[in-house]
């Protein structure tokens, strides 16, 4: 992919996020879709140990949407 590339798709996914952050809507899923850490297990218990690892469901605890 090149560089212009990029930008466009960053470009449409900003915009994309942007026009949903914030809607407080029933039909909208409260963490965008099942790719989060707690139904990502096996994955992560098949990761090496590494300081990614160890601190991954804090991680995912911070970009929790029941912070926002």
């Amino acid at each position: 992919m090149s560089v212009n590339q990029t930008k466009s798709v960053l470009s449409w996914l900003a915009h994309f996020h942007g026009k949903f952050l914030n809607l407080s809507d029933k039909q909208v899923w409260r963490e965008g879709t099942y790719w989060h850490f707690y139904t990502r297990l096996d994955e992560w218990q098949a990761m090496p140990a590494s300081p990614l690892k160890d601190k991954a469901e804090a991680i995912a605890h911070r970009r929790s949407p029941t912070l926002w």
